[in-house]
Protein backbone atom coordinates (compact mmCIF):
# COMPACT_ATOMS: atom_id res chain seq x y z
CA UNK A 1 0.00 0.00 0.00
CA UNK A 2 1.30 3.47 -0.91
CA UNK A 3 1.71 5.77 2.09
CA UNK A 4 -0.35 8.95 1.84
CA UNK A 5 1.54 12.21 2.36
CA UNK A 6 0.33 14.42 5.23
CA UNK A 7 -1.94 17.28 4.28
CA UNK A 8 -0.11 20.46 3.28
CA UNK A 9 -1.35 24.02 3.73
CA UNK A 10 0.74 26.61 1.84
CA UNK A 11 2.35 29.46 3.76
CA UNK A 12 1.56 32.93 2.43
CA UNK A 13 2.55 35.95 4.52
CA UNK A 14 3.00 36.23 8.27
CA UNK A 15 -0.53 35.78 9.60
CA UNK A 16 0.16 32.54 11.45
CA UNK A 17 3.13 32.99 13.81
CA UNK A 18 2.56 30.72 16.80
CA UNK A 19 4.04 30.33 20.26
CA UNK A 20 6.21 27.36 21.20
CA UNK A 21 3.41 25.60 23.08
CA UNK A 22 1.12 25.45 20.04
CA UNK A 23 0.98 22.30 17.94
CA UNK A 24 0.02 23.61 14.52
CA UNK A 25 2.17 21.96 11.86
CA UNK A 26 1.25 24.64 9.31
CA UNK A 27 2.18 27.60 11.53
CA UNK A 28 5.40 29.63 11.64
CA UNK A 29 7.57 29.37 14.75
CA UNK A 30 10.61 31.28 15.99
CA UNK A 31 13.93 29.57 16.52
CA UNK A 32 16.04 31.93 18.68
CA UNK A 33 13.48 34.73 18.38
CA UNK A 34 14.72 38.35 18.39
CA UNK A 35 14.41 39.64 21.93
CA UNK A 36 14.68 36.19 23.50
CA UNK A 37 18.33 36.57 24.53
CA UNK A 38 19.11 38.20 27.88
CA UNK A 39 22.87 37.76 28.30
CA UNK A 40 24.17 40.49 30.60
CA UNK A 41 27.08 41.27 28.29
CA UNK A 42 24.97 41.35 25.11
CA UNK A 43 22.19 43.88 25.63
CA UNK A 44 21.22 44.44 22.00
CA UNK A 45 18.58 41.73 21.97
CA UNK A 46 16.74 42.74 18.82
CA UNK A 47 13.03 42.91 18.06
CA UNK A 48 10.43 41.94 15.48
CA UNK A 49 7.00 43.15 14.40
CA UNK A 50 4.38 42.29 11.79
CA UNK A 51 2.35 44.81 9.80
CA UNK A 52 -1.36 45.06 10.60
CA UNK A 53 -2.29 43.28 7.37
CA UNK A 54 0.21 40.46 8.18
CA UNK A 55 2.00 40.93 4.86
CA UNK A 56 5.31 42.40 6.07
CA UNK A 57 7.70 41.30 8.82
CA UNK A 58 10.41 43.60 10.20
CA UNK A 59 13.33 42.14 12.15
CA UNK A 60 16.16 43.85 14.03
CA UNK A 61 18.52 40.91 14.65
CA UNK A 62 20.23 40.59 18.05
CA UNK A 63 23.97 41.21 18.15
CA UNK A 64 26.60 38.45 17.83
CA UNK A 65 24.20 35.77 16.61
CA UNK A 66 24.87 33.76 13.46
CA UNK A 67 24.78 30.41 11.68
CA UNK A 68 28.26 29.05 10.90
CA UNK A 69 30.08 25.79 11.52
CA UNK A 70 33.85 25.27 11.88
CA UNK A 71 35.25 26.25 8.46
CA UNK A 72 38.26 28.61 8.11
CA UNK A 73 37.99 31.09 10.98
CA UNK A 74 40.31 31.14 14.00
CA UNK A 75 39.60 30.59 16.79
CA UNK A 76 37.23 27.81 15.79
CA UNK A 77 33.84 29.40 15.06
CA UNK A 78 30.61 27.51 15.77
CA UNK A 79 27.37 29.55 15.78
CA UNK A 80 23.80 28.25 15.71
CA UNK A 81 21.83 30.98 17.42
CA UNK A 82 20.45 33.58 14.97
CA UNK A 83 16.71 34.27 14.52
CA UNK A 84 15.00 31.85 12.12
CA UNK A 85 11.24 31.97 11.46
CA UNK A 86 10.29 28.55 10.12
CA UNK A 87 7.63 25.97 9.49
CA UNK A 88 8.12 22.22 9.28
CA UNK A 89 7.37 20.32 6.08
CA UNK A 90 7.16 16.55 5.72
CA UNK A 91 9.68 15.15 3.26
CA UNK A 92 6.80 13.20 1.74
CA UNK A 93 5.35 16.53 0.56
CA UNK A 94 8.39 17.38 -1.59
CA UNK A 95 8.94 19.10 -3.93
CA UNK A 96 8.28 22.51 -2.40
CA UNK A 97 9.35 26.05 -3.20
CA UNK A 98 10.17 28.67 -0.54
CA UNK A 99 10.26 32.30 -1.70
CA UNK A 100 10.66 35.73 -0.14
CA UNK A 101 11.45 39.29 -1.14
CA UNK A 102 13.27 41.47 1.35
CA UNK A 103 15.48 44.49 1.94
CA UNK A 104 18.17 45.02 4.56
CA UNK A 105 19.54 48.30 5.92
CA UNK A 106 22.92 46.84 6.79
CA UNK A 107 25.19 48.74 9.19
CA UNK A 108 27.95 46.28 10.11
CA UNK A 109 30.22 43.60 8.68
CA UNK A 110 28.42 40.31 7.87
CA UNK A 111 24.88 41.67 8.43
CA UNK A 112 22.69 39.20 6.55
CA UNK A 113 19.19 37.90 5.81
CA UNK A 114 17.36 35.52 3.51
CA UNK A 115 15.97 31.97 3.33
CA UNK A 116 17.08 29.01 5.43
CA UNK A 117 16.48 25.27 4.98
CA UNK A 118 17.45 23.21 8.04
CA UNK A 119 17.65 19.57 9.05
CA UNK A 120 19.67 20.09 12.25
CA UNK A 121 22.61 22.10 13.62
CA UNK A 122 25.07 20.37 11.27
CA UNK A 123 22.99 20.27 8.09
CA UNK A 124 21.44 23.44 6.68
CA UNK A 125 21.49 26.02 3.88
CA UNK A 126 21.14 29.78 4.22
CA UNK A 127 21.05 32.13 1.24
CA UNK A 128 20.31 35.81 0.67
CA UNK A 129 22.21 39.08 1.07
CA UNK A 130 25.28 39.41 3.28
CA UNK A 131 27.42 42.55 3.61
CA UNK A 132 31.14 41.78 3.27
CA UNK A 133 33.72 44.56 3.60
CA UNK A 134 31.01 47.16 3.10
CA UNK A 135 29.59 45.59 -0.08
CA UNK A 136 26.26 43.70 -0.28
CA UNK A 137 26.78 40.26 -1.76
CA UNK A 138 24.47 37.49 -2.89
CA UNK A 139 25.50 34.79 -0.44
CA UNK A 140 24.92 31.05 -0.09
CA UNK A 141 26.21 28.90 2.77
CA UNK A 142 25.74 25.12 2.62
CA UNK A 143 26.65 23.22 5.77
CA UNK A 144 27.26 19.49 6.01
CA UNK A 145 29.29 19.37 9.20
CA UNK A 146 31.46 22.22 7.84
CA UNK A 147 30.10 25.44 6.29
CA UNK A 148 30.83 26.08 2.59
CA UNK A 149 30.37 29.75 1.58
CA UNK A 150 30.02 31.23 -1.90
CA UNK A 151 29.22 34.86 -2.82
CA UNK A 152 28.83 37.21 -5.75
CA UNK A 153 28.51 40.98 -5.73
CA UNK A 154 25.09 42.59 -6.14
CA UNK A 155 24.29 46.27 -6.52
CA UNK A 156 21.40 46.39 -4.08
CA UNK A 157 20.39 45.69 -0.49
CA UNK A 158 17.11 44.12 -1.56
CA UNK A 159 16.17 41.11 -3.68
CA UNK A 160 13.93 38.15 -4.27
CA UNK A 161 15.27 34.75 -3.30
CA UNK A 162 13.76 31.30 -3.65
CA UNK A 163 14.84 27.77 -2.86
CA UNK A 164 13.42 24.66 -4.49
CA UNK A 165 13.56 21.60 -2.22
CA UNK A 166 13.41 18.55 -4.46
CA UNK A 167 13.20 14.82 -3.67
CA UNK A 168 16.00 13.77 -6.04
CA UNK A 169 18.89 11.84 -4.43
CA UNK A 170 17.30 12.08 -1.00
CA UNK A 171 16.90 15.86 -1.14
CA UNK A 172 18.35 18.39 -3.59
CA UNK A 173 18.27 22.17 -3.13
CA UNK A 174 18.24 24.75 -5.93
CA UNK A 175 18.77 28.47 -5.21
CA UNK A 176 17.53 31.23 -7.51
CA UNK A 177 17.59 35.03 -7.13
CA UNK A 178 15.99 38.03 -8.85
CA UNK A 179 15.90 41.83 -8.42
CA UNK A 180 12.96 43.18 -6.41
CA UNK A 181 11.43 44.77 -9.51
CA UNK A 182 11.90 41.80 -11.86
CA UNK A 183 10.78 38.23 -12.44
CA UNK A 184 14.00 37.35 -14.27
CA UNK A 185 15.26 34.60 -11.98
CA UNK A 186 18.95 33.67 -12.08
CA UNK A 187 20.15 30.19 -11.15
CA UNK A 188 22.67 30.46 -8.28
CA UNK A 189 23.45 27.05 -6.83
CA UNK A 190 22.52 23.37 -6.60
CA UNK A 191 23.31 21.68 -3.27
CA UNK A 192 22.56 18.68 -1.08
CA UNK A 193 22.26 18.17 2.68
CA UNK A 194 23.93 14.91 3.66
CA UNK A 195 23.32 13.55 7.16
CA UNK A 196 25.23 10.31 6.48
CA UNK A 197 28.68 11.54 7.56
CA UNK A 198 31.56 10.07 9.53
CA UNK A 199 32.40 11.44 12.98
CA UNK A 200 34.45 14.65 12.89
CA UNK A 201 37.14 14.87 15.59
CA UNK A 202 36.54 18.64 15.88
CA UNK A 203 33.21 17.78 17.49
CA UNK A 204 35.21 16.72 20.56
CA UNK A 205 36.85 20.15 21.02
CA UNK A 206 35.68 22.61 23.72
CA UNK A 207 34.74 25.21 21.08
CA UNK A 208 32.20 22.83 19.58
CA UNK A 209 31.03 21.15 22.78
CA UNK A 210 30.39 24.48 24.54
CA UNK A 211 28.70 26.23 21.60
CA UNK A 212 24.92 26.59 21.51
CA UNK A 213 23.63 23.97 19.07
CA UNK A 214 19.90 24.09 18.64
CA UNK A 215 17.01 21.91 17.63
CA UNK A 216 16.59 20.03 14.40
CA UNK A 217 13.55 19.08 12.36
CA UNK A 218 11.46 16.10 13.47
CA UNK A 219 12.33 12.83 11.74
CA UNK A 220 11.06 12.82 8.18
CA UNK A 221 10.74 16.62 8.05
CA UNK A 222 12.66 19.77 7.20
CA UNK A 223 12.53 23.30 8.63
CA UNK A 224 11.86 26.00 6.01
CA UNK A 225 11.77 29.76 6.53
CA UNK A 226 13.60 33.07 6.76
CA UNK A 227 16.51 34.25 8.90
CA UNK A 228 18.38 37.43 9.83
CA UNK A 229 21.65 37.95 11.68
CA UNK A 230 24.11 40.58 12.93
CA UNK A 231 27.20 38.50 13.80
CA UNK A 232 29.52 41.43 14.60
CA UNK A 233 27.50 44.42 15.86
CA UNK A 234 23.99 45.86 15.86
CA UNK A 235 24.10 49.54 14.86
CA UNK A 236 20.53 49.89 13.64
CA UNK A 237 20.28 47.10 11.08
CA UNK A 238 16.68 46.23 10.18
CA UNK A 239 15.46 43.61 7.71
CA UNK A 240 12.07 44.02 6.05
CA UNK A 241 10.60 40.84 4.60
CA UNK A 242 7.94 41.94 2.12
CA UNK A 243 6.44 38.46 1.80
CA UNK A 244 6.99 34.75 2.40
CA UNK A 245 5.53 31.75 0.63
CA UNK A 246 6.09 28.02 1.00
CA UNK A 247 4.16 26.11 -1.65
CA UNK A 248 4.01 22.60 -3.06
CA UNK A 249 5.67 21.90 -6.39
CA UNK A 250 8.62 23.35 -8.28
CA UNK A 251 8.92 24.91 -11.73
CA UNK A 252 12.72 24.57 -11.86
CA UNK A 253 14.10 22.50 -14.75
CA UNK A 254 17.82 22.14 -15.54
CA UNK A 255 18.71 19.02 -17.46
CA UNK A 256 22.20 17.86 -18.38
Amino acid sequence: MTETAPSFVPTRGFGLISSDDDNNKDALYWYCAPGSWNDEDETKKGWWKVADDKSVLEVAPPVKRDFWRKTYYQPLLVKDDAPFLYRTVSISNLPITAETSFSITAKSQFDQAGIMIRLDHEHWLKTGIEVVDGIPRLSCVVTNGFSDWSTQQVATEGMKIRVHVLPQRGGSLVVEAAPLDSDQWAFIRIAHLNKEMNHDLLNDTPEVKEAYQGMGAPDGSIMVGIFAACPVDQKGTVVKFHDLSVTKGSAFVHNA
